[in-house]
This record gives C-alpha cells, structure tokens and sequence, in this order.
C-alpha cells in the first residue's frame, strides 16, 4: 500500500503524543517504570482513540485515567477512564473543552497503581506533528473466508511530502 500526500484542504487527524514516567507525575516519584501515550483525534474532533503501552511497574496496575485541565506539575480531575493493561485504538468522545485543553497540552494520561495510589506514570499530551507518523483504524483485523476483504483505514499524520509504505502479512489460522 502507499499512502499518498493528502490533499491541503482536508482536515488532518491530530496525533498527541508523550513518554509516560514517574518523574512527571505530581509528586514526582522514583519509579522506574516507562511508557508511551498516544492519542489520535479524528479530524472533526467528535473522537478520538487513545493507545498506551507501559512496562516496569512497581505493583498492580489499579486504574488508568486521562485528567484535566492541568498544566504540567498540577493535578486534574479524572475526564475519562482507561482500561488496564496496554491497550490500542480505546474510543474516546471529548466535549469541544476537552479537545481545547488536549490541543493547550492541558490534558494528561497516568496510571496507578497499588504502591502509587495516587499515580505512579504520567505523560503530559502534547502535539506532535513535525515527524510524520501513520494510524491505521484498528491494531488487527479478523475477517472470514468467505467475507473476501478488509478495509483498513491509514491516516497519515505530521510531514506527509513523501511517500509512506505498509507492509503487511496474512495468515491463515484455525
């Protein structure tokens, strides 16, 4: 597949991303644990899929939040609730105030845990759009034999002048 250059009219997704770490966290704390968050708005900015990989924590991971509005260093009130564990494409449907605050980099992602109740990893969104990135709608697809086809989505994010490529595999499972 090759994904060309979109054109300048259309609306762009906005792609947020942020290491996740103890040292962000308020208070700061010593955990060793790391991790990334992401969250992709769609361009009408009606949703938005979060995806958040971490490893290293300290103890049971017991919630994960995205808070706000909060400047780095301040806490927030919790606006949504994330499932545990790593996870991929978790739909979200943020107010008009919450995409603001998301785009002001007010917003914030952290997870708890059972020695850090309060919150042990935290990342403060920020845009990220110098580097080109590519989404597609979902981490995998399943589709039956006889369905013929998957449509995938790819959205292409940040520097779009050149040409970007996906390579995929099939395979075939009982």
């Amino acid at each position: 597949l090759l994904g060309a250059a979109p054109d300048p009219e259309e609306e762009q997704a906005a792609r947020l991303q942020q290491a996740v770490n103890g040292a962000q966290e308020t208070p700061p704390n010593s955990s060793t644990a790391t991790g990334t968050a992401t969250v992709l708005l769609s361009p009408d900015e009606q949703t938005a899929r979060v995806s958040l990989n971490f490893s290293g924590l300290s103890s049971a991971q017991t919630a994960a939040h995205i808070h706000g509005p909060a400047a780095v260093g301040s806490p927030g009130p919790i606006l949504f609730s994330l499932p545990n564990g790593n996870f991929t494409d978790f739909l979200i449907t943020p107010s008009a105030t919450d995409v603001q605050n998301l785009k002001n980099g007010l917003l914030y992602i952290n997870v708890h845990t059972s020695n850090f109740l309060s919150g042990e990893i935290r990342g403060q969104l920020a845009t990220s759009s110098a580097a080109g990135s590519v989404q597609l709608s979902s981490a995998s697809y399943l589709a039956g034999e006889a369905a013929g086809r998957v449509t995938v989505t790819f959205t292409r994010l940040g520097d779009t002048s050149t040409a970007a490529s996906v390579a995929y595999a099939t395979s075939d499972t009982a």
